[in-house]
């Protein structure tokens, strides 16, 4: 019987020192699980943020694009105007 107990105490120790060791095991992928759902959540943000500098990038050309037209509209308006102060003079 003694022998037995000793078995018992010692198959209980060892179920013991197996639990703790499993509950580590969880906390740690629980810890690395988490590092990587913030890893997601940083390359959705990287992402993003590209997606918009890219976007900013071609409204900064359309803007200068639009400008330039816009000062050709004005040159034209300006020779529209020379020409019919010149016509106004002749007639």
């Amino acid at each position: 019987k003694n022998q037995e107990l000793e078995r018992k105490n010692w198959e209980l120790e060892h179920i013991t020192q197996e639990n703790t060791l499993l509950k580590r095991a969880v906390v740690v992928l629980h810890e690395r699980l988490e590092q990587c759902n913030n890893k997601e959540q940083e390359i959705k943000h990287l992402k993003d943020k590209l997606t918009t500098l890219e976007e900013n990038t071609l409204l900064k050309r359309a803007v200068v694009v639009q400008h330039e037209r816009l000062e050709q509209c004005n040159n034209k308006e300006q020779e529209i105007k020379h020409l019919k102060d010149k016509l106004t003079t002749l007639e």
